[in-house]
C-alpha cells in the first residue's frame, strides 16, 4: 500500500516533537525526521544539533564544510561552508513548507553537474556549472 503526502499544506515526517506554526511568508522552518530539532535559524533544538568538520580533504572545492546533524535521529539538517561565508545551505528536504521548495527554495544553480547521474536531468533554467568555480 502507498500513501501520498498532500503537498499544498506543510507535513511534518514522525511528528513527534515537532509541530508546526513557525513557518511564515518570509522564513521556512526545517524540522529533522524525528522531530528534536526544528529551526528558523534557530527556533528550536540548537542543543540537540552535533556538528561534524569542517574538513577541507573531502570537499571537491577543497575549501571547508562543517555538517549539522539532529542528534537524536541523524538527519543533516545544514551544512556551512566556506565557499558561501555567513550563509547556511539547508537541505530542502527537512524544509516543512513544500510550496517553498518550489518558489523560495527553488535552486538557482547546479554545481557539479558532471557527476550528475544519467537517469537525473539537470533543473530546467538554471545555470549549469561544471566543478564549482573557484572565488
Amino acid at each position: 500500500m502507498t500513501t501520498t503526502t498532500d503537498k499544498s499544506k506543510p507535513n511534518f515526517p514522525l511528528a513527534g516533537l515537532a509541530n508546526d506554526g513557525w513557518s511564515k511568508e518570509d522564513e521556512a522552518t526545517a524540522t529533522c525526521f524525528c522531530g528534536a530539532v526544528q529551526l528558523a535559524f534557530h527556533l528550536r533544538g540548537r542543543d540537540n544539533l552535533t556538528k561534524f568538520g569542517p574538513q577541507a580533504h573531502t570537499v571537491a572545492s577543497g575549501k571547508g564544510m562543517a555538517n549539522y546533524f539532529c542528534s537524536t535521529c541523524g538527519t543533516l539538517m545544514y551544512r556551512v561552508g566556506e565557499a558561501f561565508p555567513g550563509m547556511s545551505i539547508l537541505r530542502l528536504g527537512t524544509i516543512d513548507d513544500f510550496h517553498l521548495h518550489e518558489t523560495k527554495m527553488r535552486p538557482t544553480v547546479e554545481y557539479f553537474i558532471e557527476s550528475r547521474v544519467g537517469w537525473l536531468k539537470g533543473v530546467e533554467g538554471i545555470k549549469q556549472v561544471e566543478g564549482f568555480p573557484s572565488h
